[in-house]
């Protein structure tokens, strides 16, 4: 069946924020407050409420800040005042990594069966995933593609072909496990991993 190709994804955390806050569309501070407000009334106590997917052309210019909510994650800061604006970008999200806690292997697993029905509904059924990018680490690259990707090729339940590249660093792993396993999983569905990787903008 033909479909098209996306060579550029990051498929798991793509996944993870089709259940997080969707503001894609908000067109006013009230909005974005009261999807906000919405998702915290439904969540669980203690536990983060993560989204996005806005753009201030919707609500006609202007960047939000943290007097939009009631926490301010202080790491942009406005540059005539100095105030912080509440707002993360690019690298500055990888200071979070450490206090934002790490999706479980269920919730991985559940967010690759999210992003490949969503993908499918939109015709793509081969993607090249490239991680999680700036928003995570080497390491997490290759426990997706050992404990996700490979797991559900070899149950059946990879809906998509996935490519998934590691980081160049990581070359000599990733030519072991080409050395022990060939290019593809046997599956056809899973091509185990390319050694090459984009990098973030600094």
């Amino acid at each position: 069946m033909p479909g098209f190709v996306d060579p550029h994804v990051h498929l798991i955390f793509g996944g993870l924020s089709l259940s997080q806050i969707n503001l894609r569309g908000a067109s006013s501070r009230q909005e974005v407050a009261a999807r906000v407000a919405a998702a915290a009334a439904a969540a669980a106590d203690g536990a983060w409420l993560l989204g996005g997917g806005w753009s201030e052309a919707d609500w006609g210019g202007g960047l939000p800040d943290a007097s939009w909510l009631d926490e301010a994650v202080t790491v942009d800061k406005d540059l005539a005042t100095g105030r912080p604006t509440g707002m993360l970008r690019e690298h500055a999200m990888v200071a979070m990594r450490g206090i934002i806690p790490s999706p479980s292997l269920q919730e991985r697993k559940a967010a690759l069966a999210a992003a490949a029905r969503y993908l499918l509904s939109r015709g793509v059924t081969a993607v090249g995933d490239m991680g999680w990018g700036v928003f995570g680490a080497a390491e997490e690259t290759w426990t997706d593609l050992e404990e996700v990707y490979d797991a559900a090729a070899a149950a059946g339940e990879l809906p998509i072909r996935v490519s998934s590249y590691v980081p160049l660093r990581s070359w000599q792993r990733a030519a072991q496990r080409l050395a022990a396993n060939g290019s593809h999983h046997a599956s056809g569905r899973c091509i185990n991993c390319q050694d090459a990787f984009s990098q973030p903008v600094p």
